[in-house]
């Protein structure tokens, strides 16, 4: 991170970070080993550098909650940035996905399947998923985007929805595709631009990260971005 000119504060845990092994052959497979165990000193710390983050600051919450620290932990960060009013999206999934919806994120990312067992209900098609989205979501999330693989992206407004077909293309990693879509997102509309530029960004970087062997470099994002096809709903 240095070498690479990233700022960076952590907390340092006694455990090592857990490793996940992701193999690949025709189907993509991941072993997720357990993570480590947090202290109570740890996690006062933590939240200590939450409580003085800057309203102009913009914090992503992403992923699962290490063992030992209980579902609410979530809960407890998104009440000190509510607090502070501070932005942030949530890109997690189950219970930390249905609570982040009291706090009002400015983004929230399912993907099918994540937006499926929120609804306890397979939702198969485009129109079933906007027509839950905007009855469930559009008023307790300031952006809704909902990745599809394969099939595409959606971006869903009350009066409007922009739709990204999926790029032909050789999927080689899916892990980071998601991260990449919510960091293309939010730089974007952080930088002043228009909700669809921001999502055709979102989806390019998603799509750049999926077809290489790491994160997706900006080039190839910047190469995609323009071959995007993006249908107004």
């Amino acid at each position: 991170l240095d070498k690479l000119n990233i700022k960076h504060d952590f907390i340092q845990v006694e455990d090592n970070t857990r490793i996940n092994v992701k193999l690949k052959s025709s189907k993509e497979t991941e072993i997720n080993c357990k993570g480590p165990t947090v202290s109570k000193e740890a996690i006062d710390n933590f939240l200590d550098k939450i409580s003085n983050i800057k309203k102009e600051d913009f914090v992503i919450l992403s992923g699962s909650v290490p063992a030992g620290l209980g579902t609410d932990f979530y809960t407890t960060i998104m009440e000190i940035l509510n607090k502070n009013k501070i932005n942030f999206t949530l890109d997690s999934s189950g219970e930390a996905f249905k609570k982040s919806l009291e706090y009002k994120p400015f983004l929230v990312k399912p993907n099918k399947d994540e937006i499926s067992e929120f609804a306890k209900k397979k939702l198969e098609s485009k129109d079933e998923i906007i027509n839950f989205v905007r009855k469930n979501l559009l008023e307790k999330a300031h952006h809704v985007i909902v990745s599809m693989g394969g099939e595409g992206a959606l971006y869903i407004a009350k009066d409007y929805v922009l739709f990204a077909s999926a790029l032909k293309g050789n999927l080689v990693n899916s892990v980071g595709a998601g991260d990449s879509v919510v960091a293309g997102f939010v730089d974007s509309m952080l930088k002043g631009s228009s909700v669809e530029e921001a999502f055709r960004f979102a989806v390019a970087c998603g799509t750049a990260t999926a077809f290489s062997e790491d994160i997706g470099k900006l080039k190839f994002i910047e190469e995609l971005k323009n071959k995007l096809i993006i249908e107004r709903m």
